[in-house]
């Protein structure tokens, strides 16, 4: 098992640098060099207050797991930026954990890509998902999909995306001030606009 890793690892890092991914080189050296993660275990994980890493274009889905979180009694925020220096052991859910370039130590990864389309699913993206102590994903093809790439199955859980009760009120609490009064719709798209359907 360890010689097949080993061998993996070499091929992976060969093709990375000598077809210029070096991006994805780096991290993949970073990944072999840092002092192998020991989780802690759960009990020992501070859960005095939550923090959601989010980008700007995963509000929603921040407002959702804050919203279901707050209602089991969690203390919770939503950071936009990490800041590693912040990071004391506690535990913090990431949102499309890809668009970050550093990661807390204590993380369940929200999976938010679509497994249809491989662009986001590079060598580092796969690290940063088995590091996690978890992984949520609102899909069960992508689940298979995880899977099939050797994320161990005690590792993901399926989480759909529902609604945020009260959501405009929600963000008027929030001073959002660029959503305008429109009819109410019975099909609402969330997703990549660039694909095609």
């Amino acid at each position: 098992n360890n010689k097949k890793e080993i061998y993996i690892n070499c091929v992976c890092g060969f093709t990375f640098f000598f077809t210029g991914r070096f991006n994805d080189f780096y991290a993949l050296v970073r990944q072999l060099f840092k002092p192998k993660r020991k989780h802690m275990r759960p009990g020992a994980i501070d859960l005095s207050m939550l923090t959601i890493l989010a980008t700007q274009h995963t509000s929603y889905v921040a407002h959702f797991l804050e919203q279901h979180l707050n209602s089991m009694g969690f203390r919770t925020r939503i950071e936009y930026t990490f800041n590693p220096k912040s990071d004391l052991g506690q535990l913090y859910f990431a949102i499309c954990p890809q668009m970050f370039k550093k990661l807390p130590w204590n993380y369940v990864a929200f999976q938010m890509e679509q497994s249809v389309s491989s662009r986001w699913f590079t060598e580092r993206y796969f690290f940063q998902l088995k590091e996690a102590i978890a992984i949520c994903d609102y899909s069960k093809k992508n689940i298979e999909f995880l899977l099939n790439k050797g994320i161990p199955h005690q590792q993901i859980y399926y989480l759909p995306i529902g609604s945020v009760s009260c959501y405009k009120n929600d963000l008027d609490g929030r001073e959002y001030s660029n959503h305008e009064e429109q009819d109410s719709c019975e099909v609402l798209f969330y997703g990549d606009t660039s694909s095609i359907r």
